[in-house]
């Protein structure tokens, strides 16, 4: 059977009733997630044991005397059949097949929707209708409101891959009141947002390219406080991790490509560090508010500043 990929992630229950489920699409932050759900559920559960592997063949057959329920992340739909799957079924193990389209795997997902026992995610790039659905269920967690007009300006600016989606609207924590205005969703949800968050990863750059960095994707008020924005999000991801596997834990898919960037940042902060940056945010912020019209030179302060604390 064919499963929806985002009403499965934004349900707060799931029965993993099936024995088979296959990850699939061309979007892989959408296919990364509705594995990280699935991985989570078993977790809270505490029923299952996770095993990675590349492929059904390196699935183990010993069965120790106190096993428990296995869930398989397997890697690779390779030696995959209606045969493989019948003498794979068990009562205590669930198997989760992850794969990005490929021509030859087109009869296999017919596999997985023929069969009873399993169920299929097909993950592509989300259509207006599922961010409808994202948004609205993510404003009513937070009890937020918002008008006609603001919604669908939210919309619009939204990026189509999931983690990326995903990560724009963690924006809207950072607001104190539970009413979004013109000006704040301007602010937040800029299409120019994806070009501002790059400088982040420039700050390790000679102060001279920063600056030339700063000012070719700045250019206003909205554009700064965007750039405000993404960078505190980056900034307390370096702040709320102090070991190197925290980081690696907790580290955001979508931003897969700068990982190492990201890291080189992070292993020049300690504790001294963390709290010279806490005191910038307050100081920047403090300046925000009573300087509304110089947002643009004050968040170039503000990123000359992170650069000072992170490379002294």
């Amino acid at each position: 059977m064919k499963s929806d990929p985002i009403n499965f992630i934004l349900e707060n229950n799931i029965n993993l009733e099936k024995k088979f489920y296959l990850i699939s699409g061309n979007e892989q932050t959408l296919m990364e997630r509705t594995k990280d759900k699935l991985i989570d559920f078993t977790k809270k559960t505490n029923l299952f044991e996770i095993e990675k592997i590349d492929e059904v063949s390196q699935k183990s057959s010993n069965l120790g005397l106190f096993n428990k329920n296995k869930l398989y992340l397997i890697k690779s739909l390779k030696g995959v059949d209606n045969s493989t799957l019948d003498n794979l079924y068990s009562d205590n193990e669930i198997f989760v097949f992850i794969e990005e389209n490929k021509p030859k795997n087109k009869l296999l997902k017919k596999l997985f929707v023929n069969r009873a026992d399993s169920v299929i995610f097909d993950c592509y790039e989300l259509s207006k209708e599922s961010k409808i659905k994202i948004v609205k269920k993510y404003l009513d967690n937070l009890g937020m409101s918002l008008g006609e007009e603001e919604f669908w300006r939210i919309i619009e600016n939204l990026d189509n891959r999931f983690m990326l989606l995903e990560k724009e609207l963690l924006k809207l924590n950072m607001l104190e009141n539970k009413v979004i205005d013109k000006k704040k969703i301007s602010i937040l949800f800029s299409k120019n947002n994806s070009e501002t968050e790059k400088i982040f990863f420039k700050i390790l750059n000679s102060e001279d390219d920063l600056v030339r960095e700063y000012f070719n994707k700045i250019t206003n008020d909205v554009e700064a406080n965007s750039f405000y924005y993404n960078a505190k999000q980056l900034s307390y991801f370096i702040i709320n991790n102090t070991t190197k596997l925290e980081f690696e834990n907790n580290f955001p898919k979508y931003l897969f490509r700068e990982k190492n960037v990201l890291l080189s940042i992070f292993n020049k902060y300690n504790n001294k560090k963390r709290r010279s940056l806490l005191n910038l945010f307050y100081i920047t912020e403090k300046l925000l508010r009573t300087n509304r019209d110089l947002s643009v030179v004050t968040c170039l302060r503000f990123l000359l500043g992170i650069r000072k604390i992170t490379i002294s």
